[in-house]
């Protein structure tokens, strides 16, 4: 028998998808997603919708409750969670598909409009609601704190970092400018006058504020007579005397910073001295960036 033509069906593919009905069998027992479930399941959360408007035309409005919970879902897992991300998330985290059991995904438009204009002013207060829930169900005792390593990002601004390792570096160097300068008026002023600078490898603020008061009166400086801007030069003690007084406020500086590090830290922010540089879990960065922190 001969076939009439040689022409064969090709549009299939070797690899077949085959789901199973129940969807939660693809799900473990132990996602945090049926643990979700189970406590929003017990929460009203009418109070945080908007009452009905009434709209008799158009498309069957999206379920209130699901989408709540996924917007909930998506930043208890992902920490901030942009609305594209949630629309992704429901299309291909097989999870979102069970939360929103089986209505059609909605478009980040979809999740913009119900968080402005369905939902209350108050949906803050749902997290007290869930944590209530919980302190209840697992006798949770409330008249104890209980510390472990949690890191606790602050309220800081992110780069605003000081390094203690860091001054006390710099420290040295400034030291050992000091020194070379110390050693230019020397050579330079006091020798005129048969006078000499005793050099350290470690300078005290008062002592150099002690050499300057000296340096001035012996070279009749005033402070308040000195030059600056363009085409006016600078004799060589107004030189010597500001470039001393620059070395006292970096030493003073480096000092505050090492004083505000303390002995248990090696770094803080510059506005909030109470946090340090730390990694913590939630890298929303995603670069492994510190981040102003608090360890409890």
């Amino acid at each position: 028998m001969q076939l009439i033509n040689n022409k064969t069906n090709d549009n299939y593919t070797v690899k077949q998808l085959k789901l199973p009905l129940v969807i939660e069998k693809l799900i473990n027992i132990s996602n945090p997603v049926y643990t979700f479930c189970d406590v929003m399941d017990h929460i009203d959360l009418t109070p945080y919708f908007v009452e009905g408007k009434g709209y008799k035309t158009g498309r069957p409005r999206c379920d209130a409750e699901k989408l709540l919970k996924v917007i909930l879902f998506a930043f208890m897992e992902n920490g901030y969670c942009s609305l594209r991300e949630i629309e992704k998330l429901c299309n291909n985290d097989i999870r979102f598909m069970y939360l929103l059991d089986e209505m059609k995904a909605p478009t980040f438009a979809t999740f913009g409009n119900f968080i402005r204009n369905e939902l209350t002013t108050n949906i803050e207060d749902i997290f007290n609601d869930i944590n209530s829930y919980i302190f209840d169900k697992e006798k949770v005792d409330l008249n104890h704190t209980y510390i472990d390593g949690t890191k606790i990002e602050a309220n800081a601004n992110k780069y605003t970092w000081v390094w203690k390792k860091s001054c006390t570096r710099n420290r040295l160097k400034v030291f050992g400018y000091v020194s070379e300068l110390i050693d230019e008026i020397n050579s330079q002023v006091l020798n005129n006058y048969g006078l000499k600078i005793e050099t350290r490898d470690e300078y005290a603020i008062e002592y150099l504020e002690e050499i300057l008061d000296k340096y001035a009166e012996l070279t009749s400086l005033n402070p308040d007579t000195f030059v600056h801007g363009k085409g006016r030069r600078k004799t060589l003690y107004q030189r010597q005397y500001e470039k001393l007084t620059n070395y006292k406020e970096r030493l003073k500086t480096y000092a505050r910073h090492i004083e505000i590090c303390g002995d248990n830290r090696n770094s803080y922010s510059k506005t909030d001295h109470s946090a340090s540089f730390m990694r913590i879990k939630t890298d929303y960065m995603g670069n492994d960036q510190l981040l102003p922190a608090y360890n409890l």
